[in-house]
């Protein structure tokens, strides 16, 4: 049981996961109330309270009242649910058409147990003598505290009619009232003789003190194993929860899954709710005492729908009452021994098990087919008695049955235990009949076993398909419909009478194409049910009032007898799944997009890009130019006014990109500040096209109104006369976009054959920059930096070298591929290190003169983490920073001004030096330069060359040597390695001189060995 209902719940849960979703619902509850109404209304509050708590998105609005008062408010459509008393619930299920969804379990407060059954117990004042058994009820005066249910009526009227007592005609009925103390005391003033009260309520008003220990007697009590309280009536279903015409599906399943999940304490009028459970036992209770709506004469119809197994009971009375008759004419004109071959043949022939009995039980005469109904042969049966086969007949039991048969002929079920052991249902016909002035007992038994069996699965069937959420509906072969269940009506909005002897198509199958006329050959489900196939397939239905709703649709074939009679369709709306699903299909079309795209730019990607030039290059005769462009000093951009910014300028940058490209051209941003287009190669149109956009970047971006200018470096190879795969081209693009920053940047550049061992070789080296740096191959040499006046060593420039089995490869190869690949900053802070423990080494030493001079590159200086390096590796090596003297660039210098003037008084106020390397060769600007806290100028190399003979270059350098004169600064000449150079400049008073003049650059060893001289 439990795991049936643990399966009905999580039928109901995945039908219902997404209901009511953030909305929430009131639902009207009814419930029929015999107590007053505040008190009722209390009692039920917990109800709404536990709805509530499972499920946030329902309130309960509970509205207590009579019988008559929730049906007005059912018939009025002003209710969704109600809770009603089995008789009530089968009366309105006639009326309006409510279906049962859960039934009430209550729990004992003595011993917690669950009970789904309730009945009646008739009582009177253990002083009345006079009243002992039901029989001495006759003529007596009975007291209940309502005429409506089963409860206080209808359960002990049955009871006292099996006792022989008509209580209507011959007992006084009164009616007290709520609540059920109102009936006790009746009895008490003597008002009444007998109360009928509801089971439990005995118990209940002993613990409460209203009613004294052993106050009452229980007249006809019975004991009913595993139920705990005095009763004196058969068992009935607890109160029944169903649901009105009025609540659609889903919110009947809400509602249904927070019933299922309640569980109280037993304080409360209800503990939980179970699956509907079968009000059989009261309809035919109401049957029996025609209660409304059993009170009218039923059609011929009804009456053989209802009372099929009567009706073949009745004729199988009338071949029944033939062979009676013939048997009795053998009784009646010879003896039975003389005419017991006569007898026995028409034994033989019966297809009921036929046995005889006498007054005593004893089997007498007996059919082959009773014999084999029960498993025995002839012999072995003929020597058995009644009680063998059928425990339930005792002595007494079959003296008490006689005397009923013997009144009547009786029908009735009972259980045989057939040879094997196992047990089957019986119904048996008795009637006494005369003999010879013997009574004797002729009796035709049936195995009822299958049908029950049948019966309990078919009213399983209809209480599953009654109370599921799915709608289900048959039709037979014609396609006319036979059946639709309360879902199904609810879904489709149709009524029962409106739907069945229809044919389905034609009211609810709606074509996939709105308004478009769907002809029922061309149905699926028409074409199912017409072959006998079971399928399942996607389905749009129309309900009444023409709306339309996707449905998942399942058809199955009926057969019988290996002929198709029907088919069986169940469907489920499918409108919150196929918004799931339209949500997924959403998402994964965006997932799709963000794949393939830029989420900056909203350009293709670099992924798109590979699939794009697979699908260009696959058609034949098909020739294109692929455009690599790189925007020149980005990173600059970048580092200086952070990422947001550097955004802004590759959105500007996309724009400018898509005017002045054609319209539909293919542009892609692979990643960074590098983008790549494809155009139809016509020379003449694509220089066009790119002359145009060298042209526009002359102008500036404006971001947050900062002016700012870049350029790009552009690449060009085409397909197939460069390249036959898209990476080649790709490659061969990209090499051409280097060789055009290396003529200068802000131009163009056709691909050539060997800019592709050039890019190779680049790739190359880069590689083995990057292993050099890990593997300690780099090293720094040192170049004495000379004192004019006296020729002595004042200091010390830090220089990088790169030594490898192959020999030195100069720096000017590999500090360019360093600052482009961003290198630049680990060999910056390698160089650092290295020459701050130098110099720490020579003052230990006493041998240090002056300074160690420390190239910084302009991506170093302005990368944020600078600071931070600077101090880290004077607090490693323990360097006083006063040893090492900062060289930097004009370049790095007017990127940033106002930030470098304030990052190197920094740097000064740490004790460092600092230099101005290359002085001359950028575009210098006095009014920074005054600001700045430099030590030093040094003078290029290129000013130095041929000095004495370039009369401009003299002008130049003496104007250097003026300026830092008058700035407070000293001079530095680079590169000196003529005497007339040296003369020149020490004539004009320059300060210091390095160069091969005095000393090429040498290891730390030799200049350890040169400065201990």
């Amino acid at each position: 049981m439990k795991s049936i209902l643990f399966s009905f719940i999580l039928l109901l849960q995945l039908g219902s996961l997404t209901l009511l979703s953030g909305k929430t619902q009131k639902l009207d509850v009814g419930i029929i109330s015999f107590r007053p109404i505040d008190q009722n209304q209390k009692i039920w509050q917990p109800l709404a309270d536990e709805v509530h708590a499972y499920n946030s998105n329902l309130e309960l609005n509970l509205t207590s009242g009579s019988l008559s008062e929730i049906e007005r408010l059912v018939a009025q459509n002003r209710l969704d649910f109600v809770i009603v008393h089995p008789a009530a619930f089968i009366e309105m299920e006639y009326k309006y058409g409510i279906t049962n969804i859960a039934s009430l379990i209550r729990q004992t407060k003595p011993n917690g147990e669950h009970l789904i059954q309730y009945g009646g117990v008739i009582v009177t004042l253990a002083s009345r003598k006079d009243i002992a058994t039901l029989k001495d009820v006759r003529g007596k005066t009975i007291v209940t505290t309502h005429k409506e249910g089963t409860a206080a009526m209808l359960m002990e009227q049955e009871t006292l009619m099996e006792a022989g007592i008509d209580i209507i005609k011959e007992c006084r009925m009164v009616y007290s009232g709520q609540p059920t103390e109102k009936v006790i005391t009746a009895l008490r003033e003597h008002r009444a003789d007998v109360a009928f009260v509801r089971t439990g309520y005995i118990e209940e008003m002993t613990e409460n003190g209203l009613l004294k220990p052993g106050e009452l007697k229980v007249i006809g009590a019975r004991n009913d194993i595993g139920f705990p309280y005095l009763h004196s009536t058969r068992l009935y279903p607890e109160w029944a929860v169903a649901s009105t015409n009025r609540p659609d599906v889903r919110t009947i399943k809400a509602f249904t899954v927070a019933l299922y999940h309640i569980h109280t304490d037993a304080s409360k009028d209800f503990h939980e709710f179970s699956i509907p459970l079968s009000y059989q036992g009261v309809r035919t209770l109401m049957e029996k005492f025609h209660v409304y709506p059993f009170d009218r004469s039923p059609t011929f119809l009804e009456f053989v729908k209802e009372n099929s197994l009567i009706v073949i009971g009745f004729f199988a009375l009338i071949a029944f009452g033939s062979g009676l008759f013939t048997l009795y004419y053998f009784f009646s004109s010879r003896t039975l021994v003389k005419h017991s071959k006569q007898i026995e043949t028409i034994m033989a022939t019966a297809g009921d098990g036929i046995h005889v009995h006498d007054q005593d039980g004893n089997l007498i005469l007996f059919s082959d087919s009773f014999a084999s109904m029960l498993g025995y042969t002839r012999e072995e049966l003929s020597e058995l008695s009644l009680e063998d086969w059928d425990h339930h007949f005792s002595s007494d039991k079959i003296s008490s049955l006689a005397e009923q048969i013997i009144q009547n002929r009786t029908t009735f079920e009972t259980r045989h235990t057939r040879k094997d052991g196992t047990i089957i249902d019986v119904e048996i016909n008795a009637k006494s009949i005369m003999i010879d002035n013997k009574r004797y007992f002729f009796a035709s038994s049936r195995d009822i076993t299958e049908q029950k069996r049948i019966n309990a699965e078919l009213l399983r069937h209809n209480i599953i398909f009654q109370n599921i959420a799915e709608g289900v509906y048959a039709v037979d072969t014609d396609n006319r419909c036979t059946y639709i269940n309360p879902a199904g009506m609810q879904l489709l909005g149709w009524n029962q009478s409106e739907v069945l002897g229809k044919i389905p198509h034609t009211l609810f199958h709606h074509h996939h194409f709105a308004d478009a006329d769907y002809p029922i050959d061309e149905c699926p489900i028409v074409l199912a049910i017409r072959t006998g196939n079971s399928t399942t397939l996607e389905e749009v239905f129309i309900r009444k009032d023409k709306s339309i709703f996707p449905v998942n649709v399942t058809v199955a074939p009926i057969h019988e007898n290996g002929t198709l009679v029907g088919s069986v369709i169940t469907f489920e709306d499918i409108t919150i799944q196929k918004i799931h699903q339209n949500t997924l299909i959403q998402e994964k079309e965006r997932f799709n997009y963000m794949a393939y795209h830029d989420p900056l730019t909203d350009l293709p990607n670099r992924l798109y890009l590979v699939e794009y030039l697979q699908e260009q290059i696959a058609r034949p005769n098909h020739t294109f130019a692929l455009i690599f462009l790189d925007l020149d000093g980005f990173k600059v951009i970048n580092d200086s006014y952070g990422h947001r910014f550097g955004d802004q300028i590759l959105i500007q940058f996309t724009r400018l990109l898509q005017s002045v490209m054609p319209e539909n051209t293919f542009i892609v941003r692979t990643g960074g500040d590098e983008f790549v287009t494809i155009l139809p190669y016509d020379t003449d149109t694509l220089l066009s096209h790119l002359q145009t956009l060298i042209n526009r970047l002359n102008q500036p971006f404006y971001v947050n109104q900062v002016e700012i200018y870049i350029t790009a470096s552009i690449g060009i190879a085409a397909y197939p006369s460069d390249a036959s795969t898209s990476e080649e081209l790709l490659q061969n693009a990209d090499a051409a976009m280097y060789e055009a920053k290396r003529k200068g940047k802000n131009t163009y550049s056709f691909y050539q054959n060997e800019l592709t061992a050039n890019a190779l070789s680049r790739t190359i080296l880069t590689t083995n920059l990057k292993k050099a740096l890990q593997n300690h191959g780099l090293s720094l040499y040192y170049q004495p930096q000379i004192d004019v006046k006296t020729e002595k060593i004042i200091g010390l420039e830090a220089l990088i070298r790169w030594f490898t089995p192959q020999g030195a490869i100069s720096p000017g190869q590999f500090i360019p591929i360093a600052e482009e690949t961003g290198l630049i900053v680990e060999i910056g802070e390698f160089v650092l290190y290295e020459g701050c423990k130098a110099a720490v080494a020579w003052a230990n030493q006493g041998i240090l003169h002056g300074h160690v001079a420390i190239n910084v590159s302009a991506r170093q200086l302005m990368h944020h983490n600078f600071m931070n390096t600077l101090d880290t590796v004077i607090r490693q090596t323990g360097c006083n920073p006063s040893y090492i003297e900062l060289e930097i660039t004009e370049s790095s210098i007017l990127e940033q001004p106002e930030k470098m003037i304030s990052m190197l008084q920094i740097i000064k106020s740490k004790g460092f030096k600092i230099s101005i390397d290359d002085f001359g060769t950028g575009y210098s600007s006095l009014s920074y330069l005054k600001n700045l806290p430099i030590d030093k100028l040094k003078i290029d190399i290129s000013f130095i060359r041929n000095i004495t003979h370039e009369p401009k270059n003299q002008t130049i350098v003496k104007t250097i040597i003026a300026l830092a004169k008058g700035l407070g600064m000293s001079v530095l000449a680079e590169g000196v390695e003529s005497t007339e150079e040296r003369a020149f400049l020490k004539t004009h008073e320059v300060d210091s001189i390095q160069g091969f003049y005095y000393y090429k650059p040498i290891s730390a060893d030799d200049i350890t060995v040169l400065l201990q001289a």
